[in-house]
């Protein structure tokens, strides 16, 4: 994976579209992943079509990649092996960057900290994050609960 500095990039990665433009080494970069309610068809996939906080980040001269998913009810998926080697490979590049902050809100909240740890992010600002619903990785999580208390009253119709 080569890095292009100083223009913007679009590539496709399985069932996710990755927009990047990075302009200066030495400054933060900050990793973007949209709310479930951002999504592009697959027919837009090959227009330009503006990705969830890309434009803000390019405006204001900071290194940006944002993700956003095709079709409504992909979920950044941890089981898509594809888009997990990208990640791996792009956290291994993006860490000559001083600072590197992921961003993300809602269903992109939650991708943002599924991510985390592969994309080397320093700082991550998560607005109404969504979480698993696995009780293994999350036994916390109230929907876990109320999910399982659920499933426990319908086995029993």
């Amino acid at each position: 994976m080569l890095l292009k500095f100083h223009q913007d990039v679009r590539l496709r990665v399985g069932d996710v579209i990755v927009q990047y433009r990075l302009i200066n080494k030495d400054a933060p970069i900050v990793i973007t992943f949209p709310p479930g309610s951002e999504w592009i068809t697959e027919q837009e996939t090959n227009e330009q079509v503006k990705l969830w906080g890309f434009d803000f980040f390019k405006k204001q001269q900071i290194n940006v990649i944002s993700f956003i998913h095709i079709e409504q009810d992909d979920y950044f998926p941890s089981c898509s092996i594809e888009l997990q080697n990208f990640i791996e490979q792009l956290g291994k590049f993006i860490a000559m960057f001083p600072d590197k902050i992921g961003y993300g809100s809602s269903r992109g909240g939650f991708a943002v900290s599924l991510h985390a740890n592969a994309l080397g992010l320093d700082r991550a600002l998560l607005l109404m994050p969504l979480s698993t619903y696995s009780s293994e990785l999350a036994p916390w999580e109230p929907k876990v609960i109320k999910m399982a208390i659920w499933f426990f009253s319908a086995s029993k119709i």
